[in-house]
């Protein structure tokens, strides 16, 4: 089964997601997510892989993550969010998956390119800081906000993706630490330098005054003191 789930051209057909797979992005047992070229573009698939009666219950109540990424990858859009459209979706052998269009590598493969100048990186930092500001501005917190999971396009911008973490919430301050906490650890895990998390804060602080004095914030982020 398949469906257009959004008014982009419905050009995507159920063959396409079968097809030889140029990249596979990842396979962890619960979900796969693979790209694949057609001739009216590439794609990106997100299959989800856990037990299929599982997925079944899960869809019946609309609490399959599935649905919760196609509702905020449709609400983000009103709300000027860049996050991956999904064109469309269907369920094949109990299993539900995701269309959209191939965006570009990660945040975290670009940031770790050697050859990522220094004016990049600022550019880079005043993005995701803007991407940070446009989710406390609206009361939402993405509790999966992580460099593998922003995408970098061709023309330097941002675009969220694995949205099933999404929800509003009341104390936006907590919500800001708490996120930018994730994407610090997750970072600095995946090997991004000091200065480039710092470097986000700050330019966040800048745009969002309310959540300073900048040391404090800080203080309270980052976990390599």
């Amino acid at each position: 089964m398949m469906v257009v789930v959004s008014n982009f051209p419905d050009d995507f057909q159920p063959s396409d997601r079968d097809r030889p797979s140029t990249e596979l992005y990842k396979a962890d047992g619960r979900s796969r997510v693979w790209r694949v070229d057609t001739p009216r573009g590439a794609y990106v698939i997100k299959r989800y892989d856990h037990f299929p009666m599982k997925q079944r219950l899960a869809a019946l109540f609309g609490k399959h993550p599935a649905q919760r990424e196609m509702h905020w990858s449709d609400n983000l859009a009103r709300l000027a969010i860049r996050a991956a459209p999904i064109v469309a979706a269907g369920v094949s052998q109990g299993r539900r998956w995701l269309a959209m269009p191939h965006i570009g590598p990660s945040l975290l493969w670009r940031i770790r390119e050697p050859d990522l100048s220094l004016a990049e990186r600022r550019d880079l930092a005043e993005e995701l800081a803007a991407m940070l500001e446009l989710l406390a501005v609206n009361n939402l917190l993405n509790r999966d906000l992580k460099t593998s999971n922003i995408l970098v396009d061709d023309h330097g911008r941002l675009w969220l993706i694995d949205l099933a973490g999404v929800r509003r919430v009341e104390d936006m301050h907590t919500a800001v630490v708490r996120m930018l906490r994730t994407l610090d650890r997750t970072a600095r895990d995946e090997g991004a330098s000091r200065t480039d998390r710092l470097r986000v804060i700050r330019r966040f602080v800048r745009r969002q005054s309310k959540f300073g004095p900048v040391r404090e914030l800080i203080a309270n982020v980052l976990e390599d003191k």
